[in-house]
């Protein structure tokens, strides 16, 4: 049997304040037809209109019954839409629809709005209410969820694929609106330029587009589900909110809760996932061992020599180059820490120390980049044969990193109250502060073993090695390095990094 039809074939159909129109089956509006709803019209079957929808009276369009309801819209702007479908039932849109008023889902059982290839608009004062993990909008297609906005808000994205709920909520300011808005809609797939080194991940991403909205800035918080997590050595609290712009990551308010992602963004087209955080740091320091107050650098002996190796020598940190750059004194390890905890390491990365104390990436140039960490992180700095430091509680940004010279200032270290020696040893130079050398056992303690290990390995001397023993970094092992082991083992000191 085939559906009953209202059709308007170049009438006016008026629904009065306080009245209901209940069409068994669809309405046909043909271009010459006008439909004045001042009240309520309810139909089970498909919506068409390409003529008139009166939209200057509040109204309500309500989609219900057994059947699924293919909508064309045409020019009608709806205040109302309510979708109280059967079980199982449900919207598709066959072009864009602006709902001005309030997205309502009241359906008993799962009943969605298909939006295929088009747009459902919410207006700016618009609402949409009585959504769940049955009730939502299915961005399928190239279909998406639009927002319109006039100034700053906030505004609850009910949107999903086919099987999954998976909304986003965005927060967003800007100094100048003009025919503003924000689309969104969600891909269930890893997203095709997630980091390749990014071991945890989600199999989601969402479109985040903002449209006539100046100096735009937003937050924004997804949710997905937990069939979406892929984990490598670590588990689904590694994974973060990250922003890609087209060329590169971005982990501005990078966070994550059970099931949520947290990012935050100024790019008005934007693609927003969830995976490792990765951050940049830019570190200078000084190892006192080798630096040479005289030049005001440190010594490149082991480098010119060809004793560094290719393969980091922390194993907690592992990295391999092709060949050690120029003017790198030697490998070290960093961490990134919570500020809550700082005490514990979340993310570690190999990098190289320079002659003149920047701390640079494999490469040689770039900022070393640490996986896993939080946007504002404390930041440790290790050498194999130097007493360990850390950046205060506070933390640094190491999502848009500047410089932070350890070198510089006692004060630009954590000093801990409960150790005696200060974080860093004074050179005199006159202002520079240095890690301290002759930590040979690289236990984070410099004392009476030490010693001994440095004594039994100089005794007979060690020349042109790569040695923990080697605490002055001139290649050999010798009487030097058991004279300034001594000299830092009486008294002893310990690493002030809080662990």
């Amino acid at each position: 049997m085939g559906q009953t039809l209202l059709f308007n074939d170049g009438a006016t159909v008026k629904v009065q304040a306080g009245a209901t129109l209940y069409v068994e089956g669809g309405i046909h509006n043909t271009a010459t037809g006008t439909i004045d709803n001042d009240g309520t019209i309810e139909l089970k079957g498909n919506f068409t209109n390409l003529g008139t929808w009166d939209p200057n009276q509040p109204n309500t369009l309500i989609f219900s019954g057994n059947a699924d309801s293919d909508v064309t819209s045409g020019t009608a702007i709806f205040q109302t839409v309510l979708v109280e479908k059967d079980n199982s039932f449900h919207v598709n849109l066959l072009d864009h629809m602006t709902v001005d008023d309030n997205l309502d889902f009241n359906a008993a059982g799962t009943s969605k709005i298909y939006t295929g290839n088009n747009r459902l608009k919410i207006g700016p004062s618009g609402t949409a209410t009585g959504y769940d993990v049955n009730e939502y909008v299915v961005t399928d297609g190239t279909g998406e969820m639009e927002k319109k906005m006039t100034a700053d808000g906030n505004f609850f994205f009910p949107i999903g694929d086919d099987t999954d709920y998976t909304p986003i909520e965005g927060t967003w300011s800007g100094t100048a609106y003009t025919n503003a808005k924000i689309r969104t809609r969600v891909n269930d797939v890893v997203h095709p330029d997630n980091p390749a080194d990014a071991t945890e991940y989600i199999n989601r991403w969402w479109n985040v587009d903002a449209i006539g909205i100046t100096d735009y800035d937003a937050d924004y918080t997804g949710t997905y589900v937990p069939g979406d997590v892929v984990t490598g050595p670590g588990d689904a609290d590694d994974i973060k909110g990250a922003f890609f712009d087209g060329a590169d990551w971005a982990y501005a308010g990078a966070d994550a809760g059970t099931n949520t992602i947290d990012g935050s963004t100024d790019v008005a087209t934007a693609e927003f996932t969830g995976h490792n955080f990765f951050g940049h740091v830019d570190l200078k320091a000084i190892l006192q061992g080798p630096y040479n107050l005289s030049t005001n650098l440190m010594t490149t002996t082991l480098n010119t020599n060809g004793l560094i190796p290719l393969n980091s020598p922390y194993p907690d940190a592992p990295a391999t180059v092709g060949a050690i750059p120029a003017n790198v004194t030697d490998w070290v390890k960093l961490e990134l820490r919570d500020p809550a905890l700082p005490a514990v390491a979340v993310g570690k990365a190999a990098a190289f120390i320079m002659n003149d104390g920047s701390i640079v990436g494999l490469d040689g140039v770039s900022l070393p980049r640490i996986k896993n960490g939080f946007p504002v992180s404390v930041v440790a700095l290790y050498h194999r044969n130097h007493l360990p430091i850390r950046t205060p509680n506070a933390g640094l940004d190491v999502v848009n990193p500047s410089l932070h010279d350890f070198s510089a200032d006692l004060a630009n270290a954590f000093d801990s109250p409960g150790i005696s020696n200060d974080a860093m040893i004074s050179l005199d130079d006159p202002a520079i502060w240095a890690l301290y050398n002759a930590n040979a056992n690289g236990d984070n303690n410099i004392n009476v073993i030490d010693l001994i290990q440095v004594k039994q390995n100089s005794n007979p001397s060690q020349f042109n090695v790569y040695s923990n023993f080697d605490v002055n970094l001139d290649r050999n092992v010798n009487v030097i390095d058991l004279i300034q082991t001594k000299q830092q083992s009486n008294p002893s000191k310990s690493a002030s990094i809080g662990n």
